[in-house]
């Protein structure tokens, strides 16, 4: 950081030098005519000694004018040089504290010798107290292991790229930190030095990424196998319609038939299903008022919760119109409430509510794949028994369930991701064990906006409270 200054100082010593070897050589040059001069007889002893003092004098004083100015431009050079250093120190300094990587430097012994702004503001430290301190102070001690191997490795190897852990504000978070060993002249490491980037969001963008190809991969191919099932149930139900039409009532064969052409038809429902989650059933889009349409349905959704589950409405002024099939919409609360309601056993509560919510890029809880502009949201929450993540990641799969045998198609909630894609629509989950479901699902708003909802921003259904909590079916 410093360079400038040696050479400097190298070239004003050189001049110095100079200016006392030509005062040197004067002064002798001097001394020697004045001497030649009382030999010769030219100039008395007197005079010559006077001379030669007044010229060594002479001699002396351009000497020391000329070297006073070179050590006042030594001094100002080298003042030059260190505030130069020091700029660029601070410049370092800011590049530092002002990138959102975490930097750190630490000794072979794993001490901090030096932390950047953001390790002092995710881990709520402060840098000068990190001096001096080890991973074991701070982080648990299995991360605080991995970090000392990390530390050693990067040491042996000279540099490595490796992913890590750390806990924020008690979070778990994912880093990729590039490592490398600081070495003297001598080439021997003398501290490591790490940057690390946190990848949370990214490696929750690729999950999310995964799930939605792995979704339309298994739509695609129920697609395909549901409309060969569908043309073969056709063909089972219409024979089963001719069968009974040559039979008479009340017989053996005709009961047979009936029962064949029933289980044509369950077959038939089975397959609309499955078309509604491939996203290929043919909806009647137009505009709807969805305050309007969860409203007509308030009492239906009641009589499915029973008695001992709360259903909540609270529902915004004037969300929004939104483009879809009311039918298919109402398909999507039957769903989602028949799910909240095997989920609450013991009772509980199911909240529906709706808002206008504008999207914009850096939106906090933006479906990734959503692009920005206005929506209609749409929450259904419950306080049922959750589910765990390894469930969530398969819920909109078809014919998943964690319910027992017979008790369940697997197909209501991949359903629901069928008409909610198939409408232009953004579905997200979030459930935790014991501590209820949340579904969010976005729709694209409309035009014409629907009018303002008369009186109903806190609608209760049969046996309400105006508590929101989140869920769908906990086993799908």
């Amino acid at each position: 950081m410093q360079t400038p200054a040696p050479a400097a100082f190298s070239k004003t010593s050189c001049r110095a030098l100079l200016c006392l070897g030509g005062a040197a050589a004067a002064s002798a040059v001097l001394a020697w005519l004045c001497f030649e001069g009382w030999r010769s007889g030219l100039l008395g002893a007197r005079t010559a000694f006077a001379f030669s003092v007044a010229a060594n004098t002479a001699v002396l004083s351009v000497l020391v004018w000329k070297s006073s100015r070179v050590l006042r431009l030594s001094e100002e050079l080298e003042k030059r040089a260190s505030e130069q250093a020091e700029d660029r120190s601070a410049q370092m300094q800011a590049i530092l504290d002002r990138t959102t990587a975490v930097v750190y430097i630490k000794d072979l012994q794993g001490r901090y010798l030096f932390v950047n702004r953001e390790f002092e503001k995710l881990f709520h430290v402060n840098r000068m107290a990190m001096v001096g301190k080890q991973d074991y102070d701070l982080f648990p001690k299995d991360l605080a292991d991995d970090y000392r191997r990390n530390d050693e490795r990067a040491l042996r190897e000279k540099v490595v790229e490796i992913e890590e852990s750390a806990v924020v504000d008690g979070k778990i978070h994912s880093y990729i930190s590039n490592k490398f060993a600081l070495e003297d002249r001598e080439g021997r490491p003398y501290a490591t030095c790490g940057i690390s980037t946190d990848i949370t969001e990214l490696n929750h963008l690729h999950e999310h990424f995964a799930q939605a190809q792995k979704m339309d991969s298994i739509s695609r191919l129920t697609a395909g196998i549901t409309h060969d099932f569908n043309n073969l149930l056709t063909i089972i139900i219409s024979y089963a319609t001719l069968l009974k039409r040559g039979l008479a009532k009340g017989t053996k064969q005709y009961e047979a038939a009936e029962q064949i052409g029933e289980a044509g038809e369950r077959g038939a429902a089975l397959t609309k299903q499955l078309l509604a989650f491939s996203r290929k059933q043919i909806l009647q889009p137009q505009a709807v008022d969805l305050n309007g349409v969860i409203a007509s349905t308030g009492k239906m959704l009641g009589r499915i919760l029973g008695e001992d589950v709360e259903l909540i409405l609270a529902l915004a002024g004037n969300p929004g119109m939104v483009r879809g099939d009311p039918v298919q919409v109402e398909q999507i609360l039957l769903n989602l409430a028949v799910n909240a309601r095997d989920a609450m056993p013991r009772g509980g509560k199911l909240t529906i509510e709706t808002a206008g919510v504008e999207l914009g890029p850096g939106s906090a809880g933006r479906p990734p794949e959503a692009p920005p502009g206005p929506y209609v949201l749409l929450t259904v929450s419950d306080t049922g028994c959750g589910m765990s993540q390894e469930v969530l990641s398969h819920i909109f799969e078809p014919f998943f369930t964690t319910k027992g045998r017979g008790k369940g198609t697997g197909l209501g909630l991949s359903t629901v991701y069928g008409i909610v894609r198939q409408s232009g629509g953004h579905i997200e989950v979030g459930s935790e064990t014991d501590k209820g479901t949340v579904f969010k699902i976005y729709f694209p708003r409309s035009s014409p906006q629907a009018q303002p909802s008369q009186a109903r921003e806190k609608t209760q259904a049969p046996q309400g409270t105006d508590e929101a909590a989140l869920r769908v079916e906990p086993a799908a």
